[in-house]
């Protein structure tokens, strides 16, 4: 059983996108590039997470041989980061930003659902329902009502 103290934490978390992505609009903004932006802000990601991996035992960086044992597939997620951030950055002027978390969460859930369902990408599996339908249905409604009224 998931504790809600857990997903509490998961929603606080979330509360940071909409602040990332205006930062990060507004850094472009400033910069009058988005991917110089991004790149200021995987920047001080990095940073922070290089202070948190020493901070909890770990060094700044993997060791050669532990990365040389990843699949390169594993790489992926900086990439899909990169992807995240920079549409973020670009979208957000011209969306608004519930448009636009709107947008993103109703993708994420989508690609969710699929990934749950056949426990791809390490997930355990959880079937596709009618009540997880039913939920996602909802979220895109209240997109479509986000963007048209």
């Amino acid at each position: 059983m998931i504790r809600w103290s857990i997903i509490v934490v998961a929603i606080l978390a979330g509360l940071v996108l909409p602040f990332q992505a205006g930062i990060n609009s507004q850094l472009a903004k400033e910069l009058n590039h988005p991917f110089e932006a991004a790149v200021i802000s995987f920047l001080g990601g990095l940073l922070i997470m290089m202070v948190f991996s020493v901070v909890t035992g770990g060094g700044l960086m993997p060791s050669y041989q532990k990365m040389a044992k990843i699949s390169p597939v594993l790489f992926l997620g900086g990439f899909l980061g990169a992807v995240m951030v920079c549409t973020a950055i670009i979208l957000a002027p011209r969306l608004g930003a519930t448009l636009l978390v709107s947008c993103l969460i109703v993708g994420q859930l989508v690609t969710s659902l699929i990934l749950d369902h056949y426990g791809w990408v390490g997930f355990q599996e959880h079937p596709v329902n009618m009540m997880r339908l039913l939920g996602v249905a909802c979220l895109i409604v209240g997109l479509l009502f986000i963007r048209f009224f």
